[in-house]
């Protein structure tokens, strides 16, 4: 009878064996998902940071710097020149909230990958 035994034994090594690969595959196809997933939340970070410091912000100093010449010529309204230093302010503050996402992402790569990029 040893080797019916032997033959259950192989079986079940054998069923273990599958279940461990299907394991592995599913952990896999999780983490493959999750890094994608990750790598388009760096991506859009990286887009929309771009854009704030090389577009929105600068366009937004030039005009401070606009209204705050017309109003030191007389020619400005206070509330306007304050306006517009609340918006360089916000967008500075987007700018930095922007890059925090862009190091969170990155945080989030290197912990899938095990490692430093």
């Amino acid at each position: 009878m040893p080797w019916g035994r032997e033959a259950s034994e192989e079986e079940a090594a054998q069923a273990q064996a599958g279940a461990a690969e299907q394991h592995f595959e599913a952990n896999l196809l999780s983490v493959q998902s999750a890094l994608a997933e990750a790598r388009e939340k760096l991506k859009a970070a990286q887009r929309a940071e771009a854009l704030v410091a090389h577009k929105a912000l600068p366009e937004a100093q030039a005009m401070l710097k606009s209204m705050m010449a017309n109003y030191a010529q007389g020619r400005g309204d206070l509330a306007a020149v304050l306006e517009a230093q609340r918006r360089v302010h916000d967008l500075e503050l987007k700018l930095l909230q922007l890059r925090v996402d862009e190091q969170v992402a990155l945080a989030g790569i290197e912990r899938l990958i095990g490692g430093d990029l």
